[in-house]
C-alpha cells in the first residue's frame, strides 16, 4: 500500500501526518478536526477555549469543563505536585509576561517577575471530580498548557488512527512525533528519526535514532527562544526564579510509549544536571533518552545505545 501524507500549520508548528490507508483523505479530514478542537479548547489566548475560561475566573468561582480537558488538567496538577513544581501548568503568568515565541516577546524586569512567583503554585489548582471542575485558588494565577497539551494530542490522534484500522504511520506535531507500526521503507521496518542540534539554529542533525510504535518528544533551548543583545532565553521555565531553566542541558530526547509521558520528562529531566538525568533515565522503566549538553556532549540512556547512529565527529557518552 502507499502511504499518504498531510500537513497544515497549528499551534505554530508544522503539522504532518502520514498513513497508509485506502481511506486516508477521509480519516485525514476527521484529524485535523480533532486536533484544531483540541487546540481551541485548550488554549490559553483564544477568547473562545475554556482554559482562558478558567483564568479569567482566577480567584472568583470555579469552572465546569469538558472531561477531557479535566483529566488532562488533573494530570498535570499531580505531576506539578510530585516534582515540585518543576512541571508546572500554572506557569501561566511567567509564560504570558515573557511571550517567548510569540512577536511580542519581551525580557520583563525584575519587578515584573517577582509580582507573579506568587501565583504559580500547582496546589491552588482546586478539582472536583465529581462536577469536573476546575478553581484557581488566587487572583493572578493562569494555566498553561503547552507544556503537556502536544502529547496529549498525539496520544489521542494515534489512538484515533489505530481506531480507524491504521497500521503504520506517523503523527509529527513538530518537536513531538509517535511511529505507528513498521516503516515501509527499510528493510528493518524501523522509523528513522533525526537528532537536532539544540546548539544551532539552522536545521543541523547529530545523528538519528531507530522507533518502531513508540513517541520521540523532545525539548530544546533552540525550540523557542528570545534574543535580547547577544543572548538567548528560552521558553522552559523555573517557577522558582520565573526566569527560563538555568542548565548544563542543550536538549532532553525522550523515548517512550505514550507521548504525554515525553512532555512531561523532557522538562523534569532539563532541570536536573546531565550525569544525574542520566541515573534516572536508566533506571525508570518504560522511558530511555538522549540529553545533549551544552558542551555538545551527546549522553544515551542505556537501553537506546544501540538504536541511535551519530555523525562521525560526535561521540556518545552514556
Amino acid at each position: 500500500m502507499a502511504e499518504y501524507l498531510h500537513g497544515f500549520i497549528l499551534m505554530g508548528e508544522d503539522i504532518e501526518l502520514s498513513i497508509d490507508h485506502p481511506d486516508a483523505d477521509h480519516i485525514f479530514s476527521e484529524a485535523e478536526a480533532m486536533i484544531r478542537d483540541y487546540e481551541m479548547r485548550y488554549s490559553s489566548i483564544d477568547p473562545a477555549s475554556e482554559v482562558v475560561a478558567i483564568n479569567q475566573s482566577a480567584g472568583q468561582k470555579a469552572v465546569r469543563v469538558s472531561k477531557d480537558l479535566y483529566d488532562l488538567i488533573k494530570i498535570g496538577r499531580d505531576i506539578g505536585l510530585a516534582t515540585n513544581g518543576i512541571f508546572n501548568i500554572a506557569i501561566g503568568p511567567i509564560t504570558n509576561l515573557w511571550h517567548v515565541g510569540f512577536s511580542e516577546a519581551q525580557l520583563p524586569d525584575q519587578r515584573q517577575i517577582e509580582t507573579k512567583l506568587d501565583c504559580l503554585n500547582p496546589a491552588e489548582i482546586i478539582l472536583d471530580d465529581f462536577q469536573h471542575s476546575v478553581y484557581l485558588s488566587k487572583v493572578g494565577m493562569a494555566l498553561d498548557l503547552g507544556v503537556i497539551s502536544k502529547g496529549y494530542f498525539a496520544d489521542r490522534l494515534k489512538r484515533f488512527f489505530f481506531e480507524k484500522g491504521v497500521h503504520s504511520g506517523m503523527i509529527n506535531l513538530g518537536n513531538n512525533l509517535i511511529t505507528l507500526g513498521q516503516a515501509n521503507e527499510g528493510i528493518d521496518g524501523n522509523w528513522s528519526v533525526k537528532i537536532p542540534d539544540p546548539l544551532t539554529y539552522d536545521g543541523q542533525f547529530l545523528g538519528e535514532l531507530k522507533t518502531q510504535n513508540q513517541a520521540v518528544v523532545i525539548s530544546s533551548i533552540n525550540e523557542q527562544k528570545l534574543k535580547v543583545g547577544d543572548k538567548y532565553y528560552h521558553h522552559l521555565f523555573d517557577a522558582r526564579t520565573g526566569y527560563p531553566i538555568a542548565s548544563q542541558i542543550a536538549s532532553v530526547t525522550i523515548v517512550s510509549d505514550q507521548a504525554i509521558d515525553g512532555e512531561i520528562w523532557s522538562t523534569v529531566l532539563f532541570s536536573l544536571a546531565p550525569q544525574k538525568a542520566l541515573q534516572w533515565l536508566n533506571q525508570a522503566q518504560g522511558i530511555e533518552g538522549i540529553l545533549v549538553t551544552k558542551e555538545k556532549q551527546v549522553i544515551v540512556s542505556q537501553n537506546l545505545k544501540d538504536k541511535v547512529t551519530l555523525c562521525p565527529d560526535i561521540e556518545m557518552l552514556g
